[in-house]
């Protein structure tokens, strides 16, 4: 029997509830990961507030993720402000401490678990074609001609940006826009859920940009956050890119990153956005559970 399982992990270091970060949200990223497929959900945090470490308690409580306590290692600062400040501004020393809880959640579950996936808590990767993720993994390893199985399946990206410029938009989005369905205005009034974003970036990032992938086990030995970094052995197959039409990885930020992109490439992006509609096969279910984490 072929068993595909998945664990999520993301790292919180947030001192308050912002647009892009809420007790709502959080619970509705973990309500998410379930839907798809996902056997167990790990969250590392730093430091949230109250609010947010309350509901994810609750979830806790039901058997819905594990929570691990995180701190940064060595001498690096560890009271909640200076370490948020030292997160921000120490960019590579940054990446090198994330390394340790992406391997520490990968070696967990690498003795049960045939795949990880390690994700932040404003990124979903959804199955287009299929139920959840096992059905959709399933199949991209069996079509496959493998010597071996991939070491990672790389999903691609799309934005979805919460301060959306649509100022920009042609006459056709605006009507769809205005049309696309009755709950439209509720949602853009309530921001406070993943669901209220109804645009999204109509071209996928260049594969190697922003993807996320489900690593192999069988296969990987270390990971980083994008990808497996180093294989257990040479008879390994490379990362396996999944076309868009299979799955697609929305990424919600509060608005394009324009120091990383430019200006250009950022106005090109606003102005090619389409209603987004992925994720609402789920929502009736997802609200309804999140209404017991509060």
């Amino acid at each position: 029997m072929y068993l595909v399982c998945k664990q999520i992990r993301s790292r919180l270091s947030f001192l308050e509830e912002t647009i892009s970060f809420s007790a709502q949200k959080v619970v509705e990223w973990v309500l998410l990961q379930l839907s798809f497929g996902a056997n167990d959900v790990t969250l590392y945090i730093y430091w949230v507030p109250q609010k947010v470490r309350n509901a994810l308690l609750r979830m806790a409580n039901k058997k819905q993720l594990e929570i691990v306590e995180l701190n940064l290692p060595g001498n690096s600062p560890n009271h909640p402000f200076l370490r948020h400040q030292f997160i921000q501004r120490n960019r590579q020393q940054k990446r090198r401490h994330e390394l340790i809880p992406y391997n520490d959640c990968f070696s967990r579950y690498s003795a049960t678990h045939h795949f990880v996936l390690i994700c932040d808590i404003d990124e979903v990767v959804v199955p287009l074609r299929h139920h959840n993720w096992q059905q959709l993994l399933h199949e991209l390893v069996a079509q496959g001609k493998w010597r071996a199985e991939p070491s990672s399946i790389s999903i691609r990206n799309v934005f979805k940006f919460w301060r959306q410029n649509t100022t920009n938009l042609n006459n056709e989005q605006h009507n769809a826009n205005k049309n696309n369905n009755s709950n439209q205005a509720e949602d853009t009034k309530n921001e406070d859920s993943l669901f209220s974003n109804k645009w999204r970036t109509e071209k996928a990032q260049p594969i190697g940009q922003y993807g996320k992938s489900f690593v192999n086990t069988r296969s990987v030995a270390s990971v980083f956050n994008h990808f497996g970094l180093h294989r257990l052995h040479a008879n390994v197959a490379n990362t396996l890119h999944v076309g868009e039409n299979d799955a697609l990885k929305l990424h919600w930020r509060e608005k394009c990153p324009e120091a990383e992109f430019g200006t250009e490439k950022c106005q090109e992006l606003a102005k090619n956005v389409i209603i987004d509609t992925l994720l609402d096969r789920f929502r009736e279910k997802i609200e309804g559970e999140k209404r017991k984490a509060f």
